[in-house]
C-alpha cells in the first residue's frame, strides 16, 4: 500500500527570521534517521518505521513506500533512479523509488552505504565493510582493524575509500575495500560523516570537531566547532568549502570556509535532535531527526 501524508520534519524556526522552516502541519511521531535530497523539489527520507517516504513538492507532502524492515539508518542515491536504503536489511531501487527490492544477501545491521555508480558500492558494519559490484545483489567483506559501530563511509573512486567509527578512528583502503589500515585515532567520539573532494583533500566530522586532511589521511588538522555546540550527528558537504552539520538541541551549523569557522543557523531546542541533513544546492536542504 502506498499512501500520501503530510509528514513533519523537525526544522526549527529562529525568532527574528530563520533560513529554516518547519515542514508539514502535524508531527507524525516517527524518528527519522536520514534524508537524501535529489533536487529542490524531490527528496527521500527513512527512519524507524518500515518505510521510506518520497516528496516531489519540497517536503509539503510525502508518499509512503513500505519496506519489509524494522528500521533503516542510511539512505543513498547515486542518481535519481538508483538508490539504496540500509539498516536491518538493504533495499535497492532502479526506477526512482517506485519499487524497492531487498538484497538476497543478509549482512546484518548496516549503518552506512556509499556507491560510485549503479553497480559498485560499499556497506559498513561494525567489523567489516562489504563491497558489491552488482548493485547490492551480492557482497564481499573486507575486515576492519577494530570492532566499533561505523557511521561514516566514503569512496573517492573504485580503489580509495575511508570509513569512520564512533570510537574516533578512521580507516583507509587503497584496494577497493579488501584491506584497511588505520589513518586516524583521534581520541574523540562519534565520528559520523566522511567526505573527500579528491584522493588527498577530505574531512571527517565528529560530535564536537572536524578533522581535515590534505594528504589522503597521512596527517590531520583538528578544527574545533563553536564553543557550546551540542553533539553533532550528521553532515552534508557541497564542496570543500560549504557544508552543514546537525545534531542535539536542534542545532544546525554551516561553514563556507572548510570549517575554519562555522555559524549556528538555528536556535537550540532541547526537545529536538537531528540525525541527518541533505542539500540539493547551496539554497535548498532538509534536516530530519527525532519525532
Amino acid at each position: 500500500m502506498i499512501s500520501t501524508l503530510a509528514l513533519s520534519l523537525p526544522c526549527l524556526v529562529l525568532l527574528g527570521g530563520s533560513p529554516w522552516t518547519h515542514q508539514g502541519p502535524l508531527p507524525t511521531g516517527l524518528d527519522l534517521h536520514d534524508v537524501e535530497v535529489i533536487s529542490p523539489t524531490e527528496a527521500w527520507i527513512t527512519g524507524e518505521a518500515d518505510a521510506v517516504y518520497h516528496t516531489t513538492d519540497a517536503g509539503m507532502t510525502w508518499t509512503e513506500h513500505p519496506l519489509a524492515s524494522a528500521s533503516s539508518w542510511d539512505l543513498f542515491f547515486v542518481d535519481p533512479q538508483h538508490g539504496w536504503v540500509a539498516g536491518n536489511e538493504i533495499f535497492r531501487t532502479t526506477d526512482g523509488g517506485q519499487n524497492w527490492v531487498k538484497s538476497p544477501t543478509t549482512l546484518g545491521t548496516v549503518n552506512a552505504v556509499h556507491f560510485i555508480d549503479p553497480l559498485r558500492g560499499w556497506a559498513a558494519q561494525s567489523n567489516a565493510v562489504h563491497r558489491t559490484v552488482d548493485g547490492g545483489l551480492t557482497w564481499q567483506a573486507g575486515l576492519l582493524p577494530k570492532h566499533a559501530t561505523c557511521h561514516g563511509l566514503f569512496f573517492v573512486d573504485d580503489k580509495i575509500g575511508f570509513v569512520a567509527n564512533i570510537d574516533g578512528e578512521v580507516f583507509k583502503t587503497t584496494d577497493g575495500g579488501a584491506n584497511w589500515t588505520t589513518v586516524l585515532s583521534s581520541g574523540g567520539f562519534n565520528l559520523n560523516t566522511v567526505w573527500f573532494a579528491d584522493p588527498l583533500v577530505g574531512y571527517v566530522c565528529a560530535s564536537d570537531r572536524v578533522h581535515a586532511t590534505t594528504d589522503g589521511g597521512s596527517s590531520w588538522q583538528t578544527l574545533p566547532l563553536p564553543p557550546g555546540t551540542s553533539w553533532m550527528y550528521g553532515g552534508e558537504f557541497l564542496d570543500a568549502q560549504r557544508a552543514w552539520l546537525v545534531g542535539a538541541g536542534g542545532e544546525i551549523l554551516v561553514t563556507t570556509d572548510g570549517w575554519s569557522s562555522a555559524t549556528v543557523q538555528s536556535t537550540p531546542a532541547s526537545h529536538s535532535l537531528f540525525w541527518g541533513v541533505s542539500f540539493a544546492d547551496a539554497q535548498f536542504g532538509l534536516a530530519v531527526g527525532e519525532e
